[in-house]
């Protein structure tokens, strides 16, 4: 009982010099008011006031702060749901093992002051904050390094949410300035920032930013009779085909890899292109043959391409779908077909369309080409005697037939990944015949 007694002296004690008071709505709070002094509130919507003679009673209605006058003292009554003042309660007591970090409510927000020294500190407050699911404001000094790490984690955060990260602002608090265009998915980007303490500052965008869709091209020669090892059956046209899944030991990589090791195929060319959302890029591997046009007007040179051309035109959200457009055009050189010293072309165009919900390889298939002939083995000299010859050599045929076969790989990327993948081997390099002239 004398510890109880020695508390309520203490306290009274506090009051009469004013403090600060933190109340959930509809909880409440007693003062002492001395003798003679006059009572002044400002914030009546904020809290309720109850004369009890010598007390009053101090009632929580809605969040926010409120002011109480008692003479000389004052005293600042903040207003909080109770998760909120559960997760101040936190942070003060984890503070204590913190440099240079101070946290307080202002205007009804919870926010650090101070100097923020370590990412880490953030973090622990940022798992806090989940805890409690409630939200924060950062309005401490951060140092350079920490800033640059804070973008890092904040980016793998939003990624994980399928959020591109924004710009970031740390002065005079940390925000993420998003363009107006992404209000629809408000509700989105303050689950993922407010635990982050991040702020959301939404403004009209003079420039769209769109996601930025990477996609991996190889270009492969591959033998006829491997088509079973892909589960599909190759067409007699350019067509386009959705591989099937490779995982695990079945990747693409390394099935190209063995074909190649193996002799039953070369990868021509492995190029990665990238295209904003709505734009386009192009890739071509071959040439341009020169074509004179002469009238009796104009003499001029116009320059025709020949090889593999394909052009892409990804269509991509945040949410990770992707719509694709691709054109190829295949051109072949034929000299077989020769008209005033300029040969002809053998053409073979497509444009197919997409839509995928995750990443998925796109097989574009169906020009075969077809080499066949005979060889001679036979003793030198002998074998080439009239009649007799026949006798001292062998003759042999051969017909191998071969695929030229385009494998698209569209996905996604993160804005603020540093390099693109290749789905080839880092020590992969083309064959020295590589040549896509002669295909």
């Amino acid at each position: 009982m004398r510890h109880i007694v020695f508390l309520l002296i203490l306290l009274s004690s506090l009051q009469s010099h004013g403090e600060n008071f933190y109340l959930t709505p509809n909880e409440s709070s007693i003062i002492n008011i001395p003798v003679g002094q006059t009572v002044r509130v400002k914030g009546k919507k904020i809290i309720l006031i109850e004369d009890l003679g010598k007390k009053i009673k101090v009632i929580g209605l809605q969040q926010g702060v409120a002011t109480i006058n008692i003479g000389a003292s004052i005293y600042q009554i903040y207003v909080v749901q109770k998760n909120k003042l559960d997760f101040l309660k936190a942070v003060k007591e984890k503070l204590r093992g913190f440099l240079g970090l101070n946290v307080e409510l202002r205007e009804g927000d919870i926010a650090l002051t101070g100097h923020l020294y370590r990412l880490s500190d953030w973090q622990e407050i940022s798992e806090l904050a989940e805890i409690h699911a409630t939200s924060y404001v950062i309005n401490a000094q951060i140092d350079s390094d920490v800033k640059e790490a804070a973008k890092n984690w904040i980016a793998e955060r939003l990624a994980e949410a399928g959020l591109a990260q924004p710009l970031l602002v740390f002065t005079p608090k940390v925000q993420a300035v998003i363009s107006d265009e992404q209000k629809n998915l408000a509700t989105l980007w303050d689950q993922a920032l407010s635990p982050l303490g991040v702020a959301q500052l939404y403004e009209k965008s003079q420039l769209a930013i769109e996601p930025l869709v990477r996609v991996n091209i190889v270009v492969a020669e591959i033998n006829k009779n491997l088509q079973s090892k892909l589960g599909i059956e190759w067409p007699k046209v350019l067509s386009a085909n959705l591989a099937p899944s490779f995982s695990g030991p079945t990747k693409l990589e390394v099935f190209l890899k063995a074909l190649e090791e193996k002799g039953l195929g070369q990868v021509l060319a492995s190029p990665n292109l990238l295209a904003r959302s709505g734009g386009e890029a192009e890739f071509l591997a071959g040439g341009e043959i020169p074509i004179k046009i002469i009238t009796p007007r104009v003499k001029e040179v116009q320059w025709k391409r020949h090889g593999i051309y394909l052009k892409i035109k990804p269509k991509a959200d945040r949410s990770g779908r992707l719509s694709i457009e691709l054109s190829t055009e295949v051109s072949l050189l034929d000299a077989a077909s020769v008209g005033n010293d300029i040969p002809s072309l053998k053409t073979s165009r497509m444009t197919t369309h997409f839509d995928l919900s995750q990443a998925k390889t796109i097989i574009l298939s169906g020009l075969i080409r077809s080499d066949w002939g005979k060889n001679y083995e036979g003793l030198p000299q002998l074998a080439r005697l009239p009649l007799l010859g026949a006798l001292f050599r062998s003759e042999n045929f051969y017909n191998r037939r071969t695929e030229l076969v385009i494998f698209v790989t569209p996905e996604i990327v993160n804005d603020q990944e540093p390099s693109p993948k290749n789905i080839l081997p880092k020590n992969w390099r083309p064959s020295d015949d590589s040549s896509f002239d002669s295909y």
